[in-house]
């Protein structure tokens, strides 16, 4: 199993309630459509440490690390990164991690 983290910092245009709304909408579309990912969260900020870096976090878990580059790649996540997301972006953070629980899950199958 892989966890895959990723933290949002919106440009100022795109903070207010609206585009936040808008943004949840196809975060969550796109994590329900593409194959390969098998749960997922969508978070915003708990406290004015994470307020001050953050929008929003999304944690995606996925089997293994073929389905991440598959889903990485997949037309309907490009077009939400490319399209959507990166003109919006004034910082964007991804990592993929294994569960303590999983100590070889980063190795590729």
């Amino acid at each position: 199993m892989i966890r895959r983290f990723v933290f949002f910092r919106f440009a100022e245009a795109y903070r207010g309630a609206e585009h936040m709304a808008e943004a949840l909408r196809r975060t969550h579309r796109v994590l329900r459509e593409v194959p390969g990912v098998s749960s997922y969260e969508i978070g915003t900020p708990a406290d004015p440490q994470a307020m001050a870096a953050w929008d929003m976090s999304i944690t995606v878990t996925f089997a293994d690390l073929p389905s991440v580059k598959a889903y990485i790649v997949h037309p309907l996540h490009r077009s939400y990164v490319d399209d959507f997301i990166k003109p919006r972006l004034e910082v964007l953070k991804a990592w993929n991690f294994c569960p303590v629980e999983e100590p070889s899950c980063g190795e590729e199958t």
